[in-house]
């Protein structure tokens, strides 16, 4: 194991000792602000979609989007996202996101969470474990971030059947 990975895991399990706090999960009809993390281009509009739904039910929508590139890679094939976005350009030595967009998304806290990623040792673990949220919710392979719903998303599924299943269970949740 290198020194790199080192410090990564040592820095991921600090996080594990001492999760960010928020308030209790009420019900979707208390939900007011809802952040999603993803680093699949692919669900890009997937996750657009999604976003203008929760929109149009009053829910404010915040999206940080991972791209595994150097910002000169980037600007050199022309990767454009319409949200918030960070690169490996962006990572400290032990893989940590330091831009400012990242900080910005961490400092809100959210009612709902979702980490849409599907691989496992990725940037977005330090945004899972640090962003304070009521609920989150994410893929069941990525259960040791201390997801509260887990569901199975792959690469070959589109994320339709993911929202329908959360639509359900946020709806289900604390229903009274």
């Amino acid at each position: 194991m290198g020194m790199k990975t080192r410090f990564r895991n040592y820095q991921i399990n600090k996080l594990k000792k001492n999760p960010a706090k928020a308030k209790s999960y009420s019900g979707f009809a208390a939900v007011r602000t809802i952040g999603i993390s993803f680093a699949n281009q692919k669900f890009r509009d997937e996750i657009q979609d999604y976003k203008r739904k929760m929109e149009g039910l009053g829910k404010q929508v915040s999206i940080i989007e991972y791209i595994p590139f150097k910002r000169k890679e980037i600007e050199k094939k022309d990767i454009y996202t319409p949200e918030q976005w960070y690169c490996k350009s962006d990572l400290n030595y032990s893989g940590v996101p330091t831009n400012a967009h990242v900080q910005s998304f961490l400092q809100r806290e959210y009612d709902v969470y979702l980490d849409l990623n599907e691989e496992e040792e990725h940037p977005n673990d330090f945004i899972s474990l640090k962003l304070k949220a009521s609920l989150k919710a994410g893929n069941s392979n990525r259960q040791d971030l201390g997801l509260d719903l887990a569901f199975s998303i792959s690469e070959k599924d589109n994320l339709q059947h993911f929202f329908k299943q959360l639509d359900y269970y946020l709806n289900f949740i604390n229903q009274k």
